[in-house]
């Protein structure tokens, strides 16, 4: 899926469970809307945990193609040119 990156933001904080250090990347993200009488944008928001997969360089109002997994999950990421 192609996407417009909005912003980004480094994530850390103790699983309140398991009591495990969790970092990682919140990714602020917009697409075309799909499907139905629909007009513009849909923005979403995805955490990335550290060491689950390579992130490009990550830049603001630039475009990426992000490959999910049937549960939503982020595969992959790149910079679309």
């Amino acid at each position: 899926m192609k996407v417009k990156m909005l912003g980004w933001r480094n994530v850390s904080f103790t699983d309140e469970r398991t009591g495990e250090s969790v970092k990682g990347v919140n990714l602020f993200y917009s697409f075309p809307m799909i499907g139905g009488e629909c007009d513009g944008q849909e923005a979403e928001k995805k955490f990335v945990r550290d060491g689950s997969i390579t992130l490009p360089d990550i830049k603001v109002g630039e475009m990426y193609e992000m490959g999910f997994n049937s549960k939503g999950r982020l595969l992959a990421m790149a910079v679309v040119k």
